[in-house]
């Protein structure tokens, strides 16, 4: 739209000159308003999908860490956070390997393709895991497991021996926890 001869009036005129187009600001007004809410909507969504991740994120965490506690002594693990190697001589240490006599001669593939078996030795592990929950085997680790062989030492952790009342105490935990393990009858 184009006026000829002034014909505009004077409060029409932008501030460069050139005539206010009403309808013009309008879209442009709802054009803001429609670009700020996408990008208030995308914002937002995207924080709900940050929160999920980190939520997820932190799960999977967690999960590790279980995991490697399950594998790796604690007192390890934090060595091991401070630094990328981890290793120390210990002194009167024991180990201990309890095995399940018999299990590779039971145990049968044709069953159930083995997973009963496999089921079964697991719930026995998980029990074995159970009994060094308890106070008065605090100073056994599992180290791990192979097949139906359990291993487990004591005296590794250097905190836990300075901590007890007697020098040797690692040790009477190691013999009783292995009493313990042959009069297991819940299997």
């Amino acid at each position: 739209m184009h006026f000829c001869n002034g014909t505009v009036p004077i409060w029409a005129l932008g501030r460069f000159g050139s005539p206010i187009n009403l309808p013009e600001i309008c879209v442009d007004v709802f054009l803001v308003v429609v670009l700020f809410e996408a990008a208030f909507r995308m914002s937002f969504f995207g924080d709900v999908q940050a929160q999920r991740d980190m939520e997820q994120m932190q799960a999977v965490r967690d999960q590790a860490d279980w995991l490697l506690t399950n594998i790796i002594p604690q007192h390890a693990i934090d060595s091991l956070k401070l630094s990328t190697r981890y290793s120390e001589n210990h002194a009167l240490t024991a180990v201990l390997f309890a095995t399940i006599t018999n299990w590779n001669e039971m145990y049968e593939e044709t069953f159930e393709g083995g997973r009963e078996f496999l089921r079964v030795l697991n719930e026995i592990i998980g029990d074995f895991d159970e009994l060094l929950d308890r106070p008065d085997f605090s100073q056994v680790e599992k180290i791990k497991t192979i097949g139906p062989t359990y291993m487990a030492a004591s005296g590794l952790n250097p905190d836990k021996r300075r901590s007890a009342l007697h020098p040797y105490e690692h040790l009477y935990q190691v013999s009783d926890f292995t009493k313990v393990l042959l009069n297991f009858q819940q299997f």
